[in-house]
C-alpha cells in the first residue's frame, strides 16, 4: 500500500511540474541591431518638417519555453527621438497641416495630434511584439563631420535592451 500511495504522489508531483504551474515566466527581450537611416546635413533644424520615421519591432518571450508573451509593458526611451505607433502616422501627400517628410521611406507622413510621445509606453500584442515608429527630426553632428548615432533604450519586465541608430 504505501509503495502505491508513493508511485500516486510522485505521478502528481510530476505532472504540475512538467505542466510549467509554479514556474515564474524568464522573460527575455529581443530587439534588431544597431539601424542605419537616411540623413543630410539639410535635414537637421529643429521642427522643420523634414524627419526620419523608422519602424521598428521588439520582441518579448519566455526565453524557456520561448513562447511569446501578449501584454507586457515596453518602455521606449531616447535622448535624441520620439516614438509614436502606428495609430499616431499615417501616410499623406504635402497639403495637411501636420504632414512631414519622412527622409526614411520618401515620402509624406501626418503625424496626427498626440502622438508623439518620450518615453513611449506600448505593451505587446498576442504575438510578442512591441511595433513604435521612431520620429527623429535632429541628429546632434559629429565634430569634423558627420553626426552621432542616437541611443534607444528599451525596456520590458526589467529586462534593458539598447540599439544605436546611425545616420548615414
Amino acid at each position: 500500500m504505501k509503495l502505491a500511495a508513493f508511485r500516486t504522489v510522485s505521478l502528481v508531483a510530476f505532472a504540475v511540474a512538467a505542466s510549467g504551474c509554479g514556474r515564474e515566466e524568464v522573460v527575455e527581450v529581443y530587439a534588431p541591431g544597431d539601424v542605419e537611416f537616411r540623413w543630410n546635413t539639410a535635414f537637421n533644424e529643429s521642427d522643420d518638417g523634414l524627419t526620419a520615421v523608422i519602424p521598428l519591432d521588439v520582441l518579448v518571450f519566455d526565453e524557456v519555453t520561448g513562447a511569446p508573451l501578449a501584454d507586457v509593458a515596453v518602455i521606449w526611451s531616447s535622448d535624441g527621438a520620439a516614438f509614436a505607433d502606428a495609430d499616431g502616422l499615417r501616410a499623406a501627400d504635402d497639403r495637411c497641416d501636420a504632414c512631414v517628410w519622412d527622409a526614411w521611406r520618401d515620402t509624406f507622413v501626418e503625424v496626427l495630434p498626440g502622438a508623439l510621445a518620450l518615453p513611449f509606453a506600448a505593451r505587446t500584442d498576442a504575438d510578442g511584439l512591441s511595433r513604435v515608429h521612431i520620429v527623429v527630426d535632429r541628429v546632434e553632428p559629429f565634430p569634423g563631420g558627420g553626426f552621432l548615432p542616437i541611443r534607444v533604450d528599451i525596456t520590458a519586465a526589467g529586462r534593458v535592451r539598447s540599439l544605436d541608430l546611425f545616420p548615414r
